[in-house]
């Protein structure tokens, strides 16, 4: 029996669509006075953690006058009541001229400097989804169509998540932890020049935000097993080790690097710690006497081994803003592992032993 281990890295992507608010305030808003209001959506999330239409409550604005540059509103909190309408305080009122709205949540990730310069971000561990929105060049409603400021939020980030599982039914794999290792923590974001309103497939370039300056390499956690009661036994249905979102999920997108040879230097890439056994006996065949000691956690507690594969694939090279990015592992053995094999036989010939009788007995 031998035992190999196979990569299945299926770097699936897709981008977050946008979704209909069926809870944004409806056409009904009076026009009978000039306050500024507000609604909004998002690009739809899809798992606990990502900011959606549905569960976003509040977000900050900005807004300048479109002649000057002179701002407006300063960082003013919007917040959504039980009746589905979004308020803030103090009320302001359109004046004469256009304004450029932008907006952001949660409130938190953009600096007192506002939008309108670069915005350092240190992503931490990758935990919070970040969006925002522009709305260029607005003036008082005239219609009941465009009674309100209606803002499309954006994601800013990158999303990640990993499903990972194992098919040989010869092997008992068990994972301790998993790292997505060499990515930027940090970098600077700069909101885009044109709105946000457009979505679907057809998102113009200008009207989605970018990221500079990335700097400081991270490993982010992906899941950590506390101790061996924690630990993550593989079967042939494919697991998300971070169902719950307690991990990294959101990163700041980029370039992906993959330097061949190897070492994995200078390289972004996935890295697990496991160990593997034999089902029927419970005895440990991996890591053995045939596993480099680089390929040994020294810090685990348990002998566990460890196994690379880069983030980089033959048809991703970067992660975009608002991409959802799912790599499927499936790991059925490894190499170092040895099968317990017969050689060619081969068998002593009888040993002739020759006894003499005569009876009865000469003399």
């Amino acid at each position: 029996m031998k035992l190999k281990i196979y990569f299945m890295a299926l770097a699936g992507f897709m981008a977050f669509a946008s979704c209909t608010d069926d809870d944004r305030e409806s056409a009904d808003e009076p026009l009978y006075n000039n306050v500024i209001r507000f609604s909004a959506t998002t690009q739809r999330g899809s798992r606990a953690g990502d900011i959606t239409t549905n569960n976003l409550t509040s977000f900050n604005v900005y807004a300048y006058l479109a002649s000057s540059g002179s701002v407006f509103m300063d960082d003013v909190n919007v917040t959504k009541g039980s009746d589905n309408t979004w308020t803030y305080s103090p009320v302001k009122y359109w004046p004469e001229e256009a304004l450029n709205f932008y907006a952001y949540a949660p409130n938190s990730w953009v600096p007192s400097t506002g939008p309108l310069e670069k915005v350092d971000y240190d992503n931490s561990y990758g935990l919070d989804d970040l969006v925002y929105a522009v709305s260029l060049g607005r003036t008082q409603p005239t219609s009941q169509e465009d009674a309100q400021v209606r803002f499309n939020f954006r994601h800013a980030l990158s999303k990640f998540n990993m499903m990972i599982s194992s098919a040989n039914a010869n092997i008992s794999v068990k994972v301790a932890t998993i790292t997505l290792v060499g990515l930027s923590q940090k970098g600077s974001f700069s909101f885009p020049k044109a709105s946000t309103d457009a979505t679907g497939a057809d998102v113009p370039a200008e009207s989605v935000g970018t990221w500079s300056d990335l700097s400081s390499p991270f490993a982010y956690p992906v899941f950590m097993a506390q101790d061996q009661d924690e630990v993550l036994e593989l079967t042939p249905t494919p697991i998300d080790p971070n169902a719950e979102g307690h991990f990294a999920q959101y990163i700041i997108p980029q370039g992906l690097a993959w330097v061949d040879g190897g070492d994995y230097t200078n390289s972004d890439y996935i890295q697990i710690d496991l160990s593997i056994y034999d089902p029927e006996t419970g005895a440990k065949i991996w890591p053995n006497k045939n596993t480099p000691a680089s390929d040994i956690v020294v810090s685990s507690k348990n002998g566990d081994g460890r196994i690379k594969f880069p983030v980089s694939t033959s048809t991703i090279k970067e992660w975009k803003p608002g991409y959802h990015y799912i790599y499927n592992v499936v790991i059925n053995g490894h190499h170092d592992i040895g099968e317990i094999e017969f050689g060619e036989p081969t068998v002593d010939t009888f040993v002739e032993v020759n006894t003499d009788y005569d009876f009865p007995a000469s003399e």
